[in-house]
Protein backbone atom coordinates (compact mmCIF):
# COMPACT_ATOMS: atom_id res chain seq x y z
CA UNK A 1 0.00 0.00 0.00
CA UNK A 2 2.77 2.73 0.67
CA UNK A 3 4.05 2.05 -2.71
CA UNK A 4 0.59 2.87 -4.02
CA UNK A 5 0.74 5.70 -1.95
CA UNK A 6 4.31 7.20 -2.58
CA UNK A 7 3.46 6.90 -6.51
CA UNK A 8 -0.19 8.77 -6.28
CA UNK A 9 1.72 11.55 -4.15
CA UNK A 10 4.44 11.78 -7.24
CA UNK A 11 1.93 11.89 -9.34
CA UNK A 12 0.10 14.89 -7.70
CA UNK A 13 3.53 16.40 -7.01
CA UNK A 14 4.52 15.66 -10.42
CA UNK A 15 1.91 15.76 -12.89
CA UNK A 16 1.45 17.25 -15.67
CA UNK A 17 2.18 21.25 -14.66
CA UNK A 18 1.39 21.24 -11.55
CA UNK A 19 4.45 20.46 -9.56
CA UNK A 20 6.53 22.53 -12.23
CA UNK A 21 3.83 25.50 -11.51
CA UNK A 22 4.11 24.80 -7.88
CA UNK A 23 7.77 25.25 -7.80
CA UNK A 24 7.49 28.50 -9.95
CA UNK A 25 5.39 29.92 -7.88
CA UNK A 26 7.48 28.81 -4.74
CA UNK A 27 10.77 30.35 -6.63
CA UNK A 28 9.09 33.67 -7.47
CA UNK A 29 8.00 34.09 -3.94
CA UNK A 30 11.23 33.57 -2.81
CA UNK A 31 12.77 36.03 -4.95
CA UNK A 32 10.48 38.48 -3.78
CA UNK A 33 11.32 38.01 -0.15
CA UNK A 34 15.08 37.76 -1.53
CA UNK A 35 15.68 34.19 -0.10
CA UNK A 36 17.82 33.70 -2.68
CA UNK A 37 18.64 30.17 -1.58
CA UNK A 38 15.06 29.16 -1.71
CA UNK A 39 14.66 30.98 -4.73
CA UNK A 40 17.56 29.07 -6.41
CA UNK A 41 16.69 25.30 -5.07
CA UNK A 42 13.04 25.61 -6.83
CA UNK A 43 13.90 27.41 -9.81
CA UNK A 44 16.36 24.43 -9.76
CA UNK A 45 13.46 22.01 -9.41
CA UNK A 46 11.89 23.28 -12.59
CA UNK A 47 14.91 22.50 -14.40
CA UNK A 48 15.52 18.94 -13.48
CA UNK A 49 11.59 18.61 -14.96
CA UNK A 50 12.16 21.13 -17.57
CA UNK A 51 15.48 22.12 -18.89
CA UNK A 52 14.35 24.45 -21.22
CA UNK A 53 12.01 26.69 -18.84
CA UNK A 54 12.15 30.02 -19.56
CA UNK A 55 10.66 31.25 -16.52
CA UNK A 56 13.35 28.76 -14.60
CA UNK A 57 16.26 30.00 -16.31
CA UNK A 58 15.06 33.76 -16.50
CA UNK A 59 14.53 33.87 -12.80
CA UNK A 60 18.00 32.11 -11.74
CA UNK A 61 19.39 35.08 -14.35
CA UNK A 62 18.11 37.42 -11.47
CA UNK A 63 18.79 35.48 -8.55
CA UNK A 64 22.72 35.52 -9.88
CA UNK A 65 22.38 38.71 -10.68
CA UNK A 66 21.35 39.96 -7.30
CA UNK A 67 23.82 37.67 -5.66
CA UNK A 68 26.63 39.56 -7.48
CA UNK A 69 27.54 37.16 -10.25
CA UNK A 70 27.07 38.50 -13.44
CA UNK A 71 28.58 36.18 -15.64
CA UNK A 72 26.54 33.38 -13.91
CA UNK A 73 23.46 35.73 -14.27
CA UNK A 74 24.75 36.75 -18.32
CA UNK A 75 24.97 32.54 -19.02
CA UNK A 76 21.40 31.94 -18.09
CA UNK A 77 19.85 35.12 -19.40
CA UNK A 78 21.68 34.02 -22.69
CA UNK A 79 20.40 30.50 -22.77
CA UNK A 80 16.67 32.14 -22.53
CA UNK A 81 17.65 34.55 -25.70
CA UNK A 82 18.44 31.44 -27.35
CA UNK A 83 15.34 29.01 -26.55
CA UNK A 84 12.88 31.93 -27.29
CA UNK A 85 14.30 34.57 -28.92
CA UNK A 86 10.70 36.29 -29.04
CA UNK A 87 10.33 36.34 -25.24
CA UNK A 88 11.63 40.29 -24.07
CA UNK A 89 13.04 38.52 -20.71
CA UNK A 90 16.36 37.34 -21.26
CA UNK A 91 17.51 40.71 -22.99
CA UNK A 92 15.69 42.57 -20.74
CA UNK A 93 18.05 40.54 -18.20
CA UNK A 94 21.42 41.18 -20.64
CA UNK A 95 20.06 44.39 -20.22
CA UNK A 96 20.69 44.75 -16.39
CA UNK A 97 23.53 42.80 -16.28
CA UNK A 98 24.89 44.87 -19.15
CA UNK A 99 23.82 48.10 -16.82
CA UNK A 100 25.29 47.16 -13.79
CA UNK A 101 28.73 46.34 -15.21
CA UNK A 102 28.45 50.28 -16.68
CA UNK A 103 28.52 48.96 -20.21
CA UNK A 104 25.85 51.37 -21.15
CA UNK A 105 25.78 51.29 -25.17
CA UNK A 106 25.71 47.70 -24.84
CA UNK A 107 22.87 48.19 -22.08
CA UNK A 108 21.14 50.20 -24.38
CA UNK A 109 21.00 47.67 -27.13
CA UNK A 110 20.00 45.07 -24.87
CA UNK A 111 17.08 46.99 -23.71
CA UNK A 112 15.79 47.83 -27.49
CA UNK A 113 15.54 44.13 -28.07
CA UNK A 114 13.58 43.83 -25.24
CA UNK A 115 11.07 46.45 -26.11
CA UNK A 116 10.66 45.39 -29.60
CA UNK A 117 9.88 41.88 -28.52
CA UNK A 118 7.53 43.07 -25.05
CA UNK A 119 4.15 42.35 -24.70
CA UNK A 120 1.90 45.87 -25.90
CA UNK A 121 0.81 45.76 -22.33
CA UNK A 122 4.09 46.16 -21.07
CA UNK A 123 5.23 49.09 -23.20
CA UNK A 124 4.42 52.57 -22.17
Amino acid sequence: MSGLFALGLGLVLWGPGCGVERHLDAAEEALKAHDLAAAEAAYRRVLEREPESVDALYGLGWVYHLTGEPERARDYFQRCTRIAPADHRGYKGLGSVAMAQEQLAQAVSWFEQALERAPKTLRC
